[in-house]
């Protein structure tokens, strides 16, 4: 009996080391998928930076009663409601009253800052690296950066000072940039009844208690 005895510990043992191998692997598999998971959004998990640069061929004065801007965003949330948060608080915390009371209409389009959108970005010149856009032989387009948009706010002021206030953004489908539609825009507007009250409202919602000069 004794053989017996020992060939069945022997398989127990056996087992037991199998399980645990098992629940080591799965245990791996976990903290690699959660550590992926924390790196993916962790721009929704903590704070980004909202670090930004406006483009330096990136105001464009139209008529003088329309005003539309380019910046670049060091980096960006996956979320979409992260993106509104950190696209508003950076427009409402740099604008200025005059400007929207200057401008009946008034745009910021916020792009993420790539290597090869750049703050020397300007249509017509050459990318450094000419191989970039075989489609533009190598020339700045805006076409080559439709997927690198966040999104937008805007401001239109009819003649009798109500307007609407609009927040535009580009589903970053999860940061996979082949997915990205840039016809895909998810808006939200608001009406106002004067540039002021929007301005007030917006910057008491934020925080941002004193005027921007």
């Amino acid at each position: 009996m004794q053989p017996i005895l020992s060939s069945s510990k022997a398989f127990i043992r056996t087992s037991m080391c199998r399980c645990r191998c098992k629940l080591k692997s799965r245990l791996y598999i976990a903290v690699a998928l959660i550590a992926g998971l924390v790196y993916l959004f962790r721009l929704d998990i903590f704070t980004p930076s909202n670090e930004h640069d406006t483009l330096k061929q990136g105001v464009f004065i139209y008529g003088g009663t329309t005003r539309v801007q380019v910046v670049l965003l060091k980096e960006a949330p996956l979320l979409l409601s992260n993106r509104r948060k950190q696209i508003e608080e950076i427009f409402w915390r740099d604008v200025a009253l005059d400007s929207l009371l200057r401008y009946s209409h008034y745009k910021v389009s916020y792009y993420l800052r790539t290597k090869h959108l750049t703050l020397d970005f300007e249509e017509g010149k050459h990318y450094d690296d000419t191989n970039y856009s075989v489609w533009t032989d190598g020339v700045m387009d805006w076409r080559n950066h439709y997927k690198d948009q966040v999104g937008s706010v805007e401001i239109r002021t009819r003649a009798d000072g109500t307007g609407i206030y609009y927040v535009d953004l580009l589903d970053p489908k999860y940061g996979l940039r082949f997915l990205v539609d840039p016809s895909h825009i998810d808006s939200q507007e608001i009406d106002y009844n004067s540039v002021q009250e929007l301005y007030e409202r917006k910057r008491k919602e934020l925080g941002y208690q004193q005027p921007t000069k």
